[in-house]
């Protein structure tokens, strides 16, 4: 799917989520026309985390500080609200960190991010370095995967850098539950932190 193929999709039933994603707001959105939320059950799933292959692509996003955005990798997306960024020197990374607050960057900040996908065809996604944001902005990452969007078991995963296992974080935090359009085939969910995600189906 191209640039500007994937925007179109994405001004469909996923805009609505995009919309609200405002600033001070950090509760889960409701869910629109042939949405599914994939509620926690109280367990972790997981799966095998792939290392990125030598030809993975790659490329920078620009995280603006002043505007936030939307930023395009691949077929998938970020949507990265204003001052969100934690300021890594300070802000500390870690499970025990993900809900606290922290002291946000006020200049822009770039990140590489890899994707490529595992022995089932699903996408992983890898960013660095690791940072996390602010609990009270709703950073969301948007997935492409038409053939796990339709699966009820489907759901993003955290990765963490150097693990070899992904961890559904929905299962100690609700609002971090998965969101599906068996449509459009994306899947997305809010993020915390940046580090590695898969999708499991």
């Amino acid at each position: 799917m191209n640039s500007s193929a994937m925007r179109k999709t994405l001004t469909g039933a996923t805009m609505i989520i995009l919309a609200a994603c405002s600033a001070g707001d950090s509760t889960a959105p409701a869910a629109g026309p042939n949405m599914s939320r994939l509620l926690a059950n109280g367990e972790v799933a997981q799966a095998l985390f792939s290392t990125a292959p030598s030809d993975a692509p790659t490329t920078t996003l620009t995280l603006k500080a002043s505007t936030g955005g939307t930023y395009y990798f691949g077929p998938h997306a970020v949507s990265v609200p204003d001052h969100a960024v934690c300021n890594p020197s300070t802000s500390g990374y870690g499970a025990s960190y993900w809900n606290s607050s922290c002291t946000t960057l006020n200049t822009d900040f770039v990140v590489t991010v890899k994707w490529w996908t595992n022995a089932q065809g699903y996408p992983l996604v890898e960013f660095s370095p690791d940072i996390r944001f602010a609990p009270t902005k709703q950073v969301m990452i948007y997935l492409n995967e038409p053939g796990a969007a339709p699966k009820t078991s489907s759901a993003i995963l955290y990765c963490p850098t150097g693990a070899s296992v992904c961890t559904n974080e929905s299962a100690s935090d609700p609002t971090l539950a998965t969101w599906r359009d068996p449509v459009s085939g994306w899947l997305w969910r809010i993020v915390r932190h940046f580090s590695g995600y898969n999708v499991w189906a």
